[in-house]
């Protein structure tokens, strides 16, 4: 649980990039903003609230977030798609072309190799308008608009839904998996001696070994589960 508070606290801190109506995850939000990003050398301009910012090298770079470009655009074009191929923690700032940039706590990947954007979490979109020069024609930053989207799945189950609570000893639980998701338990209770869990293509099975009472509660218990390119968590309870 401790877990999910950082997560969703980083996501929040990338959704006041900007102002965008968060109710249609779907479509081109209603403003982009527009900010003048100095690099390092000459004033080190940050995107929004986060720790992006454009280097001496005139990359884009981050602690915390990755990159991927989109190519040269004539003229702004919002994708409501994330791109996930090719992410960099350092990407060239280039006129003309749009990036998407993605906290690194909100992008996982799965067994199957295939990455995904936790569903709800904010990523920016940025299109660099042009090129910022000295009186020495020399590159000092750059004029971009950006703006935050949402990734999206209507068929993923909600964010943080209990599937099942444990309430007594020797008891077994099956879930029924849709066989176009991708399903992985969590590490840090997948093979906790407290459960006998079977995972097959269409079936969890979950048993737990022991009273609750004799449990030692360390959940609620992580799920991930993915459609496509996005992703949500569900969690299993012992009360």
């Amino acid at each position: 649980m401790k877990k999910t508070l950082i997560l969703l606290s980083t996501i929040l801190s990338l959704a006041s990039l900007t102002g965008c109506d968060t109710n249609n995850t779907n479509s081109q939000p209603i403003e982009t903003t527009t900010l003048n990003m100095h690099n390092e050398d000459n004033g080190k301009t940050f995107l929004g609230t986060s720790d992006v910012y454009i280097n001496n090298a005139n990359n884009f770079t981050s602690s915390s977030c990755v990159f991927t470009s989109l190519g040269r655009q004539g003229s702004i074009s919002i994708p409501t798609t994330p791109k996930l191929s090719n992410l960099a923690t350092e990407i060239a700032v280039e006129a003309q072309t749009g990036y998407q940039i993605f906290d690194k706590s909100c992008i996982r990947k799965f067994p199957s190799g295939q990455i995904a954007a936790f569903e709800g979490a904010a990523f920016c979109y940025v299109y660099v308008n042009n090129l910022i020069t000295n009186d020495e024609d020399k590159t000092i930053g750059a004029q971009v608009e950006f703006a935050s989207m949402y990734p999206n799945s209507e068929a993923l189950p909600p964010y943080g839904e209990c599937i099942h609570t444990f309430t007594c000893g020797t008891e077994e639980f099956e879930y029924q998996l849709s066989p176009n998701f991708e399903y992985v338990l969590d590490s840090s209770w997948s093979s906790h001696r407290d459960f006998q869990i079977e995972l097959t293509d269409k079936t969890l099975k979950i048993k737990l070994l022991v009273s609750p009472k004799d449990h030692n509660n360390y959940g609620p218990y992580p799920i991930y589960v993915r459609d496509g390119i996005v992703y949500t968590i569900i969690y299993i309870d012992v009360k």
